[in-house]
């Protein structure tokens, strides 16, 4: 005859099994469903603008030869926005996405395509925690020409989640390349810290590894042809826990200097000298959602209260399990003999 074990011990062996379950649930959450968070394909902030109200435009911005019938133009002030505006989507995972950037600079005193000084397109793939380039790039830069093959390299959208306190290479849309930015200083903005990084350019060549862009070489003005230089600095302020740049201030003077006497020219020829920064409302918005994306998935901490509920449980059961099971002897009283 079979001896059934007692309802204590089977009811234990089966909360063993639940224990263990809880025990590797808890092990392989995190791995399976990592903390951090990729930036999200939607962002309800997707544009980041700088604006100056009194940027200078040189010659080769102003069409026609001449203004008020003047011969020869001369750089004018007038109120200038710079628009970075980003989408991401398909193909995309859990690690990347298809990036694209649509970068505009347009006169707000001139209405219509008539005040729009330069517009680019660029499409590539990019890391969704770090924020890097991860492979070929394309950009449509010049009017009635199709998109070219680029390169992306550095950041340029955003800086890797829990960003440290050190130096990165930050990409240039005009010169084509990265510059390093330095961290400078923590800041407080709306009680919370976010870092600033500064780039600085001094007598960039443009033409170095950007031969294409179509105002690289001035065609206004006499005398002999002039390259385009690159002078001023760029301050990118990042929510260190998610690397989301929420704001942008330049000060950037893009000048002409005659080839022949090299960068250290006296009297360079102004393309333009942008000093402008992002406004604070949209800061602020940026700032939000930066925080927000800096949260990490609490899988971690759900995955230390399962292992934990887990182990207690299984232990628990395995002693009351395995417990040795006392035996009853048992037998009816025998009858006297008559």
């Amino acid at each position: 005859m079979v001896r059934m074990l007692p309802r204590s011990r089977v009811a234990a062996v089966l909360t063993l099994g639940l224990g263990c379950i809880l025990l590797a649930v808890g092990i392989a959450l995190p791995l399976l469903v990592p903390p951090e968070r990729p930036v999200p394909l939607e962002l309800s902030e997707s544009q980041l603008t700088l604006q100056d109200d009194e940027a200078r435009i040189g010659p080769s911005y102003l069409t026609g030869g001449g203004q008020d019938g003047e011969e020869s133009p001369q750089p004018v002030t007038a109120p200038v926005t710079k628009t970075y505006a980003v989408s991401l989507g398909e193909p995309a995972d859990d690690e990347s996405a298809a990036a694209t950037v649509g970068v505009t600079s347009l006169r707000n005193d001139i209405e219509g395509d008539d005040g729009l000084l330069d517009a680019e397109v660029w499409s590539y793939r990019i890391d969704r925690k770090t924020g890097q380039s991860l492979g070929d790039a394309k950009v449509a830069d010049t009017p009635a020409t199709p998109a070219a093959p680029t390169d992306v390299a550095g950041q340029w959208l955003a800086f890797p989640r829990d960003t440290a306190q050190e130096e990165y290479p930050v990409f240039d849309n005009l010169l084509r390349r990265e510059v390093p930015a330095q961290f400078v200083q923590t800041e407080d903005v709306n009680g919370t810290e976010v870092y600033v990084f500064r780039q600085d350019f001094d007598a960039e060549p443009v033409r170095q590894a950007n031969p294409g862009y179509y105002r690289s070489t001035s065609t206004t003005g006499e005398g002999d042809p002039s390259s385009l230089y690159r002078n001023g600095f760029k301050e990118f302020r990042v929510e260190p826990e998610s690397g989301m740049i929420v704001s942008v201030s330049e000060d950037i003077q893009d000048v002409y200097v005659p080839d022949g006497d090299g960068a250290g020219a006296e009297s360079p020829e102004l393309l333009s000298s942008f000093h402008g920064a992002t406004p604070d409302g949209e800061r602020d918005d940026l700032l939000v959602q930066a925080a927000e994306l800096g949260h990490d998935r609490p899988t971690r901490g759900w995955g230390i209260v399962l292992t934990v509920t887990g182990a207690i449980v299984a232990l628990g059961s395995a002693v009351v399990a395995l417990r040795p099971q006392r035996v009853q002897r048992s037998g009816s009283p025998q009858s006297p003999e008559m």
